[in-house]
Protein backbone atom coordinates (compact mmCIF):
# COMPACT_ATOMS: atom_id res chain seq x y z
CA UNK A 1 0.00 0.00 0.00
CA UNK A 2 2.78 2.37 0.64
CA UNK A 3 4.10 1.68 -2.99
CA UNK A 4 1.00 2.30 -4.13
CA UNK A 5 1.15 5.79 -2.66
CA UNK A 6 4.62 6.66 -3.90
CA UNK A 7 3.44 5.88 -7.03
CA UNK A 8 0.71 8.37 -6.46
CA UNK A 9 2.68 10.88 -5.47
CA UNK A 10 4.74 10.78 -8.46
CA UNK A 11 2.34 10.29 -10.54
CA UNK A 12 0.93 14.27 -9.28
CA UNK A 13 4.12 15.39 -9.30
CA UNK A 14 4.85 14.59 -12.94
CA UNK A 15 1.44 15.64 -13.94
CA UNK A 16 1.38 19.41 -11.91
CA UNK A 17 2.24 21.91 -14.62
CA UNK A 18 5.56 24.19 -14.45
CA UNK A 19 4.93 27.72 -14.61
CA UNK A 20 5.12 29.03 -17.61
CA UNK A 21 8.82 31.49 -18.52
CA UNK A 22 8.70 34.80 -18.87
CA UNK A 23 7.98 36.33 -21.97
CA UNK A 24 6.68 32.83 -23.50
CA UNK A 25 3.09 34.08 -24.28
CA UNK A 26 4.35 37.21 -25.96
CA UNK A 27 5.75 37.02 -29.90
CA UNK A 28 9.04 38.30 -30.98
CA UNK A 29 8.88 41.06 -32.99
CA UNK A 30 12.54 41.49 -34.67
CA UNK A 31 11.27 45.19 -36.58
CA UNK A 32 10.63 46.28 -33.58
CA UNK A 33 14.28 45.59 -32.24
CA UNK A 34 17.58 47.72 -32.94
CA UNK A 35 19.75 44.99 -33.16
CA UNK A 36 17.95 43.27 -35.69
CA UNK A 37 18.95 46.54 -38.23
CA UNK A 38 22.24 46.43 -36.78
CA UNK A 39 22.17 42.96 -37.82
CA UNK A 40 21.05 42.98 -41.05
CA UNK A 41 23.30 46.16 -42.03
CA UNK A 42 25.75 44.10 -41.05
CA UNK A 43 24.88 40.83 -43.26
CA UNK A 44 24.22 42.69 -46.10
CA UNK A 45 27.91 44.56 -46.08
CA UNK A 46 29.52 41.43 -45.66
CA UNK A 47 27.77 40.07 -48.47
CA UNK A 48 28.56 43.17 -50.94
CA UNK A 49 31.99 42.91 -49.63
CA UNK A 50 32.20 39.09 -50.50
CA UNK A 51 30.86 39.84 -53.98
CA UNK A 52 32.95 42.85 -54.45
CA UNK A 53 36.28 40.43 -53.49
CA UNK A 54 35.09 37.43 -55.97
CA UNK A 55 34.89 39.36 -59.15
CA UNK A 56 37.98 41.22 -58.10
CA UNK A 57 40.11 38.31 -57.52
CA UNK A 58 38.28 36.80 -60.88
CA UNK A 59 39.20 39.52 -62.65
CA UNK A 60 42.82 39.63 -61.54
CA UNK A 61 43.13 35.86 -61.66
CA UNK A 62 41.89 36.35 -65.77
CA UNK A 63 44.68 39.33 -66.19
CA UNK A 64 47.32 37.61 -64.95
CA UNK A 65 46.74 34.46 -66.87
CA UNK A 66 46.54 36.80 -69.62
CA UNK A 67 49.88 38.65 -69.17
CA UNK A 68 51.67 35.28 -68.25
CA UNK A 69 50.33 33.79 -71.94
CA UNK A 70 51.26 37.38 -73.88
CA UNK A 71 54.94 36.59 -72.08
CA UNK A 72 54.81 33.10 -73.22
CA UNK A 73 53.95 33.91 -76.73
CA UNK A 74 56.95 36.38 -77.78
CA UNK A 75 60.03 36.24 -74.68
CA UNK A 76 62.64 37.20 -77.41
CA UNK A 77 60.65 39.94 -79.20
CA UNK A 78 60.10 41.94 -76.42
CA UNK A 79 63.80 43.13 -76.03
CA UNK A 80 64.13 43.93 -80.00
CA UNK A 81 60.94 45.49 -80.02
CA UNK A 82 61.40 47.75 -77.33
CA UNK A 83 65.01 48.97 -78.76
CA UNK A 84 63.74 49.58 -82.45
CA UNK A 85 60.85 50.92 -81.10
CA UNK A 86 63.21 53.61 -78.74
CA UNK A 87 65.03 55.34 -82.02
CA UNK A 88 61.57 56.10 -83.85
CA UNK A 89 60.15 57.76 -80.71
CA UNK A 90 62.05 61.15 -81.87
CA UNK A 91 60.75 60.85 -85.42
CA UNK A 92 56.45 59.57 -84.01
CA UNK A 93 56.61 62.67 -82.11
CA UNK A 94 57.78 65.02 -84.97
CA UNK A 95 55.40 63.67 -87.23
CA UNK A 96 52.43 63.44 -84.78
CA UNK A 97 52.05 67.36 -84.52
CA UNK A 98 53.26 67.78 -81.15
CA UNK A 99 53.32 71.24 -80.18
CA UNK A 100 55.97 70.63 -78.19
CA UNK A 101 58.56 68.78 -80.59
CA UNK A 102 60.04 70.70 -83.51
CA UNK A 103 59.60 70.53 -86.90
CA UNK A 104 61.64 71.23 -89.95
CA UNK A 105 58.51 73.80 -91.26
CA UNK A 106 58.67 75.80 -87.88
CA UNK A 107 63.11 75.60 -88.38
CA UNK A 108 62.72 77.06 -91.98
CA UNK A 109 60.73 80.15 -91.01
Amino acid sequence: MAAAAEAGADASAAAAPEPPLPGAGESLNLLTKWWFYALLFFVIYAFTVAVHLYFDYKLWQRQTEEAAAAAARAPASAPAAASSSAGSGDQAAASSGDASAPSDSKKSQ
